[in-house]
């Protein structure tokens, strides 16, 4: 009898240490998905803003740049009349591409909501199965397989919405350089007097591409620093408390 009582006991006492064990590692393990999910997308939604007020503001001072130059050249009505149309199609590129921008912002935003949201309903879900059921193994298991497969699924969705950003935002840089270069090569043929206007308006447009690059560089490099940080340090004041 004592023989039996003893190793019930022991029995006991494994089971309520791999249940520990198990729900632990399961409580990082969402505790990491959340984590690694609000980083990607701060940083995608970081990245989106910064792109957007970027086109807009090259696209801004281009457009500025060859007014000046026009106005300087003052070669005939025509010039201007370009100038206004082209200026009409850079507007309309640039309002599509902020709308295009924002509405993938949107997308992403709801897809985070809907991934945090499902990932704490399955980690109360699997803890309470996992507690109530302390005795049966197989209640564990499939915990397990339930959080793997909620953790693939993450991984995937944040992969896709990734690629779909980039691909939108690439795109999106593409056309505003395209609209750019279309206004100065028309305008400098068109309006122009001399080689020296338009060797002047280039430099311009790289100088002002230069910089607008290396402080979209500093920025991004900043704000994902400071998200990083700041999500590991809640993270781990979470885990203390």
């Amino acid at each position: 009898m004592r023989l039996t009582s003893c190793s019930s006991v022991g029995s006991e006492v494994v089971v309520v240490v791999a249940v520990v064990v198990v729900v632990v590692t399961l409580k990082i393990l969402l505790s990491l998905v959340i984590v690694v999910v609000v980083v990607v997308v701060v940083v995608v939604v970081v990245v989106i803003v910064v792109v957007v007020v970027v086109v807009v503001v090259v696209v801004v001072v281009v457009v500025v740049v060859v007014v000046v130059v026009v106005i300087v050249s003052r070669r005939s009505i025509r010039a201007a009349a370009v100038l206004v149309k082209l200026e009409v199609v850079v507007v309309v590129i640039v309002v599509v591409v902020v709308v295009v921008v924002v509405v993938v912002v949107v997308v992403v935003v709801v897809v985070v909501v809907v991934v945090v949201v499902v990932v704490v309903i399955v980690d109360n879900v699997v803890v309470e199965v996992i507690v109530v059921s302390s005795s049966s193994i197989r209640a564990a298991v499939v915990a397990v397989v339930v959080v793997v497969v909620v953790i693939v699924v993450v991984v995937v969705v944040v992969i896709v919405v990734v690629v779909v950003v980039d691909v939108v935002v690439i795109y999106s840089i593409r056309a505003a350089a395209v609209a750019v270069v279309i206004v100065v090569v028309v305008v400098v043929i068109v309006s122009s007097r001399s080689n020296r206007a338009a060797a002047a308006v280039l430099v311009v447009i790289k100088l002002v591409v230069v910089v607008v690059v290396v402080v979209v560089v500093v920025v991004v490099a900043v704000v994902i620093v400071i998200v990083v940080v700041e999500v590991l340090e809640q993270e781990q004041q979470q885990q203390q408390q």
